[in-house]
């Protein structure tokens, strides 16, 4: 016996409702086994219309967009790619990566790469300069790029709408060998795609937020306690609060700038583990793994708010609505200044990020920026994380 994973897209979070199906595995016979998944569905509920999404689906939709055929563009190496062969080359090990060779080859020649083999333990994804964690979201990269893949092909993208249901026979529930499940990845598109959220694939700290994120029930005002608290009412689409609506400084500034427990439940949240992780790369932190390299970007940032807190060194500017403090790393060198702007435009009331004044004995990383609207502004000497 074995068992594979329906996905059924919902418009709402999560976007996807998961259902495992047993059936009997036939040895060397895709197809029959593609078959015998469809069937055990239909048994419990013979209306559903699934769509198997892989190279060997007999329905031609469900093939064109398969993790082989789904391609992806990419101003790096100025060609679509394929949605696998980009995965697959995008990954960091321990001894390697990215191998950013393999995103000009076929994929029948990255797979048989033995590099993705005897690297190491996976750390993180590395794509364009960007770099993008393995954790807490083991899948949610692989489902970022599957989902932009859509959204630059919509006409791929448009006959998903007509089914509720998609499998995916080479994404075993089971598999120690993890290559994407593209089934997840589809469910995931067309819940979004029925809510009017395809605006956040167009940046992963976007898409985390919306997919991975359970939102917070809304009090009976109709908005979050934590905004209610933190912002002033607003009716319309936010704008940043204009400067006569703040605090003014000296004894009013106490209301205005997020003490340290603030900062540290405004860091807990998924979306900061990109930024938290590229903090802590560019102050020359090190660690075993990326998840213990974002906690030690984590403490790195409190500990800097917090002395600047202590020793009074934070910077309020009523005009901009921005709040600026130092963070130094001397180990390293590493001399940045962290901004906290003010707007109900974000769940927590602030917009945060650093930029670097000298990078000497930190990575850096060169990235062109495309949209504002992206997860960083600049990951390498500077980040963004909206809260």
């Amino acid at each position: 016996m074995a068992t594979r994973t329906i996905c059924f897209p919902i418009s709402g979070y999560p976007y996807c409702r998961e259902q495992p199906v047993t059936f009997t595995w036939i040895k060397g016979s895709k197809r029959q086994n593609i078959r015998a998944v469809h069937d055990a569905v239909h048994t419990t509920d013979p209306d559903v219309s699934i769509l198997e999404v892989s190279s060997a689906s007999v329905q031609p939709e469900g093939e064109a967009v398969s993790s082989l055929r789904l391609l992806l563009h990419l101003d790096s190496v100025a060609q679509d790619v394929p949605i696998s062969t980009v995965f697959e080359a995008t990954k960091v090990f321990e001894h390697g990566g990215p191998f950013a060779d393999l995103l000009t080859c076929e994929p029948p020649k990255v797979h048989k790469d033995t590099r993705l083999r005897t690297s190491g333990e996976l750390l993180r994804y590395s794509l364009e300069g960007n770099e993008y964690p393995t954790e807490p979201y083991m899948d949610s990269f692989f489902e970022w790029l599957y989902c932009r893949a859509l959204k630059q092909f919509p006409e791929k993208a448009e006959p998903l709408s007509r089914y509720n249901a998609f499998s995916d026979i080479a994404a075993a529930a089971d598999s120690k060998k993890y290559y994407g499940d593209s089934s997840r990845a589809a469910a995931i598109y067309v819940g979004l795609a029925a809510a009017g959220k395809l605006s956040c694939i167009d940046s992963y700290e976007l898409f985390i937020a919306e997919v991975y994120t359970e939102p917070k029930p809304l009090p009976k005002s109709g908005k979050s306690e934590a905004a209610s608290k933190m912002t002033p009412e607003v009716s319309a689409p936010a704008k940043e609060t204009p400067a006569d609506e703040l605090p003014q400084p000296d004894n009013a500034n106490a209301e205005v700038i997020p003490d340290a427990a603030q900062m540290e439940h405004i860091l807990e949240l998924p979306k900061a583990t990109c930024l938290l992780l590229s903090l802590a790369k560019n102050a020359g932190l090190s660690a075993n793994s990326s998840s213990e390299l974002t906690y030690k970007g984590k403490e790195f940032l409190l500990d800097a708010y917090q002395i600047a807190l202590k020793n009074k060194t934070l910077q309020i500017n009523i005009q901009k609505n921005k709040i600026t403090f130092p963070m130094e790393e001397p180990d390293s060198g590493f001399h940045a200044v962290g901004v906290l702007t003010r707007s109900p435009a974000w769940e927590y009331g602030w917009k945060f990020n650093y930029l670097t004044e000298n990078t000497s004995g930190a990575e850096k990383s060169e990235v062109k920026e495309k949209n504002p609207s992206e997860a960083f502004d600049r990951i390498g000497a500077s980040g963004t994380l909206w809260v």
